[in-house]
């Protein structure tokens, strides 16, 4: 006999909630890994691990950061100081509960100067509290050691000598028990076999950022050490263009969002669309939408069947431009997808596993693209719960 039906949403990548036993990888770095290049390469290869396609993995990394704390006189034209990791360090672990930390950190903790006992020490101390702060939160952390410096030029710059002394000193911290994945001889290696294919190819014009080519260079590098670290496959294809793109703008909205929870002192770092908003307008439109049915009702004990609903993705892709300015959009295209588990109480009979649901609508940005955004989030809601909840009905 038919009773009722109770609704459970798990938001997996709704990920602004961190109460459950899964994997949770945090990416904390600075430019080269907030930009979001070989990181999502790393992603995509831990997703095509056996049990991690729906690891939870956020990349938090912030513009300039260091562990070390230092800052240049002047940096930025004098408009702020170098963000310090140890200043979110603390909420970021309680808030996104990790348990896996992947650090990549020195780049800029040098200054950019030649070699100095004092900023040496600063760095390594930051690495050591780093390292404290992580274990005593309960997660693994793998220091990944600084990024080259000046790889395209003939001769090995001092500051990138600098960062290979900050990198060998994190590689003498394996025997103290120390995750460290030390890219920089492959990468090196990488990047004359590159070179010797086509003489054209520059890894980094400002001798610090890679083009795209150099950062899957960078993530095959990591990603060779990384995976036996972790006992993982090394054997995996990472993301092809098409996907990458779109891992990458997932990839960015939880950066965004993320950060923005953790909070920092960093100005300029856009605010991202916090997906606890869309996490709460579909459960709350899932529940009208049965309620406005009226041939089955939802309750909180005693249900028939379970339906719990994931949000897997939110990204907007660019519909038209602006006139006059392609360079500018005017209209993007914002989707919603989800998937959604069936599943009656009594017997344990999946009705459905994982059926996914999709819902797009046109987002205009005349009155400014994170309003326009806020003010779509509902009626994507909207038609998401009606689409499910219809579906529902129907199956059952």
């Amino acid at each position: 006999m038919l009773r009722a039906f109770l609704i459970l949403l798990a938001w997996c990548v709704a990920p602004l909630r961190a109460d459950q036993e899964e994997t949770r990888i945090l990416i904390l770095g600075d430019n080269l890994a907030y930009i979001g290049g070989w990181t999502v390469y790393v992603e995509s290869a831990i997703r095509a691990q056996k049990g991690l396609a729906r690891a939870v993995i956020v990349n938090a990394a912030l513009p300039g950061e260091t562990a070390s704390g230092l800052s240049e006189a002047g940096h930025a034209g004098g408009a702020f100081p170098r963000p310090d990791v140890h200043e979110r360090l603390a909420r970021a672990l309680e808030r996104f509960k990790p348990t896996l930390v992947l650090a990549c950190y020195g780049g800029n903790d040098g200054l950019y100067l030649p070699a100095d006992p004092e900023r040496t020490r600063a760095y390594r101390d930051g690495q050591v509290r780093l390292h404290a702060a992580c274990s005593r939160a309960g997660a693994k952390v793998v220091h990944l050691t600084p990024p080259l410096f000046g790889a395209d030029l003939p001769k090995v710059p001092v500051y990138d000598g600098v960062l290979d002394s900050y990198a060998q000193w994190l590689v003498a911290q394996r025997p103290a028990g120390w995750w460290v994945v030390d890219a920089r001889p492959a990468l090196r290696e990488a990047i004359v076999a590159a070179k010797q294919a086509d003489p054209r190819f520059v890894f980094a014009k400002d001798h610090l950022n890679p083009g795209p080519e150099g950062h899957l260079l960078m993530a095959t590098a990591i990603w060779t050490q990384l995976a036996p670290l972790m006992r993982w496959k090394v054997d995996v294809a990472m993301a092809e263009p098409a996907k990458w793109r779109l891992l990458q703008q997932s990839a960015q909205l939880l950066r965004d969002a993320w950060l923005a929870k953790i909070g920092h002192k960093r100005p300029g770092v856009p605010a991202g669309m916090p997906l606890p908003q869309a996490e709460a307008l579909v459960s709350a439109r899932l529940r009208e939408a049965f309620l406005r049915d009226g041939r089955v009702p939802t309750v909180t004990s005693g249900a028939a069947a379970v339906l719990s609903v994931t949000l897997e993705d939110f990204r907007r892709e660019v519909a038209a431009v602006r006139e006059g300015d392609t360079g500018l959009a005017r209209k993007f295209n914002l989707t919603l997808s989800a998937s959604a588990t069936l599943r009656e109480t009594g017997s344990g009979r999946l009705l459905w596993d994982r059926r996914p649901f999709t819902v797009t609508r046109e987002a205009f940005t005349d009155g400014g693209q994170l309003q326009s955004e806020y003010q779509t989030l509902p009626l994507l809601a909207e038609a998401l719960a009606q689409r499910v909840a219809l579906a529902a009905l129907d199956s059952w």
